[in-house]
């Protein structure tokens, strides 16, 4: 019988958070590689998104249905926000990274989560 290499002897304790598929308890980083102490992880955060300005649509539509005075509708602009947030984390035995797309719910919480999890693995 062979043990999985993801299997962990370590006390079960509750997920107080998660980051994309980085679990969080007081003592433990659970992520797909395996299970380390939090105590002395190392937190990286790197924001990689992009911010766009473009025409939407349906001010290209109107500028030609109502040309010419429907040409100030171009002046319309309709941002974009691209890209993802990168969550790493460094432990004794493990090193795994997350991305989170930017734009979403999880990614306005990221920053504070990185923060807390820091505070835990200083603590």
């Amino acid at each position: 019988m062979s043990v999985s290499p993801y299997a962990t002897t370590e006390p079960v304790e509750p997920y107080l958070m998660q980051i994309g598929d980085i679990g969080i308890t007081r003592s433990w980083v659970v992520t797909p590689r395996g299970t380390a102490p939090l105590r002395g992880s190392e937190w990286y955060i790197a924001n990689r998104t992009a911010y766009t300005s473009a025409i939407p649509v349906w001010a290209i539509v109107l500028a030609i249905v109502m040309f010419p005075i429907g040409l100030l509708f171009l002046m319309a602009k309709e941002q974009r926000v691209t890209g993802w947030i990168e969550v790493t984390v460094r432990a004794t035995q493990i090193a795994h990274g997350v991305s989170i797309p930017a734009g979403s719910a999880a990614a306005s919480a990221v920053y504070p989560q990185v923060a807390y999890a820091r505070q835990l693995a200083a603590g």
